[in-house]
């Protein structure tokens, strides 16, 4: 994304923001809230929570977590973002959107090149993880339950 696009993402975002905040305790939010506790509540979300558990457990499971991981370790040594405030300060939630105005966000051509790699991995195990069994069991599931 652009970057003079930014401030018109973060008003559309604080303009939903705002809708949710109005909604909260409302009818819709209600019977929203009562729709979800019921499609979770399901025995096709059961299957699917199952499958997805096995998956977690599964060799292919902890292959691409261990790609997250390493993706995860790449952006945390080669991103660096400073000028942020003291984690104790209490009143970060309402100023968050000064403080964003704030942050400098800077990756060196070697960090960029170390997380794309790392991002490449990831594209590759989950290229490998789809075809396999458990993938496809856990993948079935999913659909049975949406």
């Amino acid at each position: 994304m652009d970057n003079d696009r930014v401030d018109d993402l973060s008003d559309e975002l604080d303009d939903v923001a705002d809708q949710y905040e109005h909604l909260k305790g409302s009818k819709w939010d209600k019977a929203y809230n009562a729709a979800w506790k019921k499609a979770l509540s399901t025995k096709a979300a059961k299957a699917t929570f199952r499958r997805m558990h096995a998956f977690r457990g599964s060799k292919e499971g902890k292959m691409l977590h261990k790609e997250m991981v390493d993706l995860k370790r790449a952006v945390k040594k080669n991103l660096k973002v400073t000028d942020l405030p003291d984690s104790d300060d209490e009143d970060i939630e309402e100023d968050m959107e000064d403080i964003a105005s704030t942050l400098t966000i800077k990756v060196t051509e070697d960090g960029q090149d170390a997380i794309e790699k790392d991002a490449i991995k990831i594209k590759a195990s989950m290229k490998k993880v789809k075809a396999t069994e458990v993938y496809k069991k856990f993948e079935v599931s999913m659909k049975k339950w949406l």
